[in-house]
């Protein structure tokens, strides 16, 4: 009996050691297995909000589409320039259009195109159909006349050195007061030094040789003085305008000399 409740007893503490055991056992292991849960889990949703995001991506969105700007397209390393230089290129090719036009005008002997060239403010295009005006005139007095006729009531149109030397040659033929006022004039308007003082040197010995009759000494040296201002003022300058104010001052003296002698 007693050796029964003894192991009875003893079979209590056993079981009881074994509980104890075992409770502290799966107290260990919980937390453990609890992390490797939450891991695998939060893997598996991060794999999954991956996968996701990669699908959104791949879908095209269409509102994003209609607003997307075209990618620049590559021109070459030299767009830029042709660029701007289109519009240089036209305007060179307008004005080589207008030029063209204007000379063949000038050649059938339309003096409107001296107003039209000097509107465009290049001297060399007025220059060119001036040209083309006075090769048209030459030879003909009357076409010569009505030229000159033109620039010399007008305020704003020139003459040139081309010009000036078809009128020397015409006045030679008849040289009298009008002629000789116009052919003076038309040198002054040359705006060439040279030009005017040629002009004063083919007048000054005509008048000694008593070929221009109808001017007084005074009135020639009058109107060389008078017409000079007519010069522009740059022409007036340099060694070809201070070679024109010392002829002028010696004709002065010439004519004054002759003067005194008559």
């Amino acid at each position: 009996m007693i050796y029964a409740l003894r192991r009875e007893r003893k079979l209590d503490q056993t079981l009881q050691r074994n509980h104890a055991w075992n409770g502290t056992a799966i107290d260990r292991l919980s937390p453990g297995l609890t992390m490797i849960v939450l891991v695998v889990i939060l893997v598996l949703a991060l794999t999954g909000l991956a996968f996701t995001l990669y699908l959104w991506q791949r879908t095209p969105n269409k509102a994003g589409a209609e607003h997307e700007i075209e990618p620049r397209r590559f021109a070459g390393l030299f767009a830029d320039r042709h660029s701007a230089s289109e519009p240089a290129a036209r305007e060179k090719a307008e004005a080589l259009r207008l030029r063209a036009n204007l000379i063949e005008r000038a050649r059938n002997d339309d003096l409107t195109t001296l107003s039209e060239a000097q509107a465009t403010a290049y001297v060399p295009l007025y220059g060119d159909v001036l040209d083309a005006l006075t090769e048209s005139a030459h030879g003909s007095q009357a076409k010569l006349s009505a030229l000159v006729t033109r620039i010399s009531k007008s305020k704003d149109l020139r003459a040139n050195k081309r010009l000036a030397e078809e009128v020397f040659a015409t006045w030679k033929a008849a040289p009298d007061r009008r002629s000789t006022t116009e052919m003076i004039h038309v040198a002054a308007l040359s705006d060439d030094a040279e030009v005017y003082q040629q002009a004063i040197e083919l007048v000054t010995p005509f008048w000694q040789q008593g070929k221009l009759r109808e001017f007084r000494a005074d009135e020639l040296v009058e109107l060389f003085n008078s017409q000079y201002w007519i010069l522009a003022p740059e022409a007036r300058r340099g060694g070809a305008g201070f070679a024109l104010k010392r002829k002028l001052a010696g004709v002065r003296r010439e004519l004054a000399t002759a003067k005194s002698a008559r």
